[in-house]
């Protein structure tokens, strides 16, 4: 179990929880935040993010499908892109 805030996310049991209520998200946002919430603190690139949602023998179009995926976390989080609390992009680089 990893707590942030008021969320608790069950790695296991594949579910996120906000104040004991469930959130609903789908499989790509989900296994980006596991990935993320598992490397908290450090920064994630997206070679690595498209490794982890997609694996190497897939071809997809990855820049949209995490730029996707990012979104629908932060609206599952109610994080703000201009001011983050949970996901912060770093232009170039990855997310921490």
């Amino acid at each position: 179990m990893i707590r942030f805030k008021e969320f608790e996310l069950n790695c296991d049991r594949y579910e996120l929880r906000r104040n004991g209520r469930p959130v609903k998200l789908e499989k790509m946002p989900m296994d980006l935040l596991i990935l993320l919430a598992s490397r908290k603190g450090h920064l994630v690139t997206r070679p690595e993010i498209a490794q982890c949602l997609w694996g190497s023998e897939v071809f997809v179009d990855s820049e949209h499908g995490i730029n996707t995926a990012v979104r629908k976390l932060r609206q599952a989080l109610r994080d703000d892109p201009d001011k983050p609390r949970f996901v912060e992009t770093v232009i170039g680089k990855g997310l921490p």
